[in-house]
């Protein structure tokens, strides 16, 4: 189709309909065109009346099931409290940034705040885009199992939030079973694709230290046990 078009000069001049582009509206192109484009954070266009197209075909929810099978798996080797924490974010909707984001906030305003007096170097969690402080207290249970207690301080609000799900999901565990708990635990909680490189570091980094600090109460709960035939300055030793 083309028109006549009136140029500066007086002189009239033809000219056609611009090229479909690349970015036009669905509706202009075939129905197997239209499923390819891709309007919003890489979602697939859903054609108006698709129905069900919204919901996984066989193969991707048998895929989706074995994945959910295998995560669930490896959560049940983590403490108790740090199980329910992260099937609690996994309930939530798989795309929706904005739920998890408020479930961390959330956490964060539950987290005890550590006292200054406690907020030395020693406690300190280095890497961290803000400044986040870890205390850990070692306790024998009635039975005389070590268990592992921590408070933390960070003024960021969204580490705030990390720190307090691996203060509540760890305080109580046994030095064991924290070291059991991989680095990478927040792919399980489907926070890794929400969650900025930089914060996701800094997590990391803060585990790193309460792994170090558990073991470290473990070797100094053993070393008495295995020093203890020495601790008499060898006076009572028999050649």
């Amino acid at each position: 189709m083309r028109s006549t078009h009136a140029s500066p000069s007086g002189q009239g001049r033809s000219w056609g309909w611009p090229a479909p582009q690349p970015w036009a509206c669905a509706r202009h192109v075939g129905r197997e065109r239209e499923q390819a484009f891709v309007v919003f954070l890489g979602q697939p266009h859903i054609p108006a009346g698709a129905g069900d197209a919204t919901r996984p075909t066989k193969g991707e929810g048998d895929r989706r099931l074995k994945s959910n099978e295998g995560s669930d798996e490896k959560l049940n080797q983590f403490p108790a409290p740090l199980q329910e924490l992260l099937r609690s974010l996994r309930r939530l909707p798989a795309k929706d940034c904005r739920a998890r984001m408020e479930r961390l906030l959330s956490l964060g305003n539950g987290l005890r705040q550590l006292s200054p007096h406690l907020r030395t170097r020693d406690n300190l969690v280095l890497g961290c885009q803000s400044v986040v402080h870890v205390h850990s207290d070692a306790r024998k249970d009635e039975t005389g199992t070590l268990r592992m207690y921590y408070m933390g301080h960070a003024e960021a609000l969204t580490t705030k939030g990390l720190l307090q799900l691996l203060v509540r999901g760890l305080s109580g565990a046994t030095p064991k079973e924290i070291d059991r708990v991989p680095l990478n635990i927040m792919a399980l909680a489907g926070l890794s694709h929400f969650i900025t490189p930089s914060r996701m570091n800094g997590f990391t980094n803060i585990l790193t230290k309460m792994k170090a600090q558990a073991a470290a109460a473990a070797r100094a709960v053993e070393a008495p046990t295995e020093q203890g035939p020495q601790q008499d300055g060898g006076k009572n030793f028999t050649p």
